[in-house]
This record gives C-alpha cells, structure tokens and sequence, in this order.
C-alpha cells in the first residue's frame, strides 16, 4: 500500500495537485491548513472530498470555521477559543480571509465541522496519528525534533507513525519500529525547505520525502503575503 501525506496548503495546491491526481497512491493523509495566507478555492475543497483521503484541521482552519457557523465552532472547538487570535487580528496579519469565504460562498462546508486537529486510524495494521501542532496542544505547539518532550512523545502516545504539520518543514524521526514525521508545507516551506511530501510505503514500512517543484510565485507585504504574476 502506498499512502501519500502533505500539509499545510494554505488556500493554494498548485504544487501539490498533480500528484495527487497522479492515481499512484492508495490512500492520501493531509495534515490540517486548509486555509490562510492565500485565497482558496472549491479546487481546494473538493481535495477533502475524495473517498481517499483522510484530513485533519489546522490551526489557521478554525478562524475560518468560527466565521462560518459560530454556534457550532463553540460546541465543537472552545477548547482553542482562549489560543485564538481575534477576527480583526487575524484578518490584519493575514488579510484574506473575507476573499475566501466569497469565494467558497454556496458551498455546504458544514462537513467540515466533523472533523478535529487530531485523528487517529489504522492503515495496512499500522496505527497512525495525526495532529497538526503536537499530540500535547494540536492547535499552536510547534513540533521540531529539538523539542524537550520530543523522547517523551513515544512514551506518552500510542502509535506507530505519528504525523504533524504546522512547522512548514519536512523531518523523519526514528526510534526503533517507530516513526514521528512531519511533510513539511507543500505550498510555504520555510527555513530554506522546499515544499515537499511524504510517501509511505507499507510492508515492509518504508518512509521517504520529497521535494516539489515551486509553482507558487510570491512575495511578503508586511506581515501578509501576496502571488507574483
């Protein structure tokens, strides 16, 4: 079996969509960061939809879902309400929120609403994790391998690949049969990555990254940033 992970799209899969629709692999895992930074599109949603894929949300996904249905953002997710930015801070730092909620207006996005920051599943006998920050905080913990807890994440959770997002930058850890990895940002790498997936291939586990080529032309603008034609 072979299994394909990414995270943080952030509004924008140019990078990303060619392999997924590639048709080589048999189950695809992203890892939260639907939304942000760039303005997204149905193209982006439609990705969640596909009866292959497996999804968690991402930090920058609530600001989108608390707009959405605030009712049910505060049954479903209060616990991140005290990490949370506030509407204008977060339109003011990243500036393109109301573009995407016009643009995706009409569509039913209550679906998304089922989903969480963490999520675990079992893939050909293996027990995968997902979260997008770190098992302890899901929403904002930063998961690089200097971590102080990183040992401790073995002894604390039960898995046999554990995979995050949110850091934009690619790593494979292994500690005997076991696994903590994170794809990187197929979209926004950072720290002079490239944007970048994982494979996995199982029986027997074998774990690779790879790096894309850029497609996605930008710049900064302060604290936002914008595509280059």
């Amino acid at each position: 079996m072979s299994v394909l992970v990414f995270s943080d799209v952030h509004g924008e899969v140019s990078n990303i969509l060619p392999v997924i629709q590639s048709g080589r692999f048999d189950k695809i895992l992203f890892a939260g960061d639907l939304f942000g930074y760039f303005p997204c599109s149905k193209a982006v949603i439609d990705l969640l939809r596909r009866p292959d894929v497996e999804y968690i949300l991402g930090n920058h996904d609530l600001y989108y879902l608390r707009r959405l249905n605030p009712n049910a953002f505060a049954e479903k997710f209060s616990e991140y309400g005290a990490l949370m930015r506030s509407d204008e801070d977060y339109k003011n730092r990243y500036g393109v929120i109301e573009e995407t909620l016009e643009a995706l207006s009409g569509l039913d996005l209550s679906f998304l609403f089922k989903a969480g920051l963490r999520k675990r599943l079992v893939v050909n006998q293996k027990e995968v994790l997902m979260c997008h920050g770190s098992p302890y905080n899901p929403f904002n913990e930063y998961l690089y391998p200097d971590y102080e807890q990183f040992d401790c994440i073995y002894e604390d959770f039960d898995f046999d690949v554990l995979i995050c997002g949110h850091t934009h930058k690619s790593n494979i850890v292994q500690k005997g049969e076991r696994y903590i990895i994170n794809p990187g940002s197929c979209t926004l790498p950072r720290g002079g990555y490239k944007p970048s997936y994982i494979t996995i291939e199982f029986s027997p586990l074998q774990i690779a990254i790879t790096e894309l080529e850029q497609k996605i032309h930008f710049q900064a603008n302060g604290s936002r940033l914008i595509m280059k034609s």
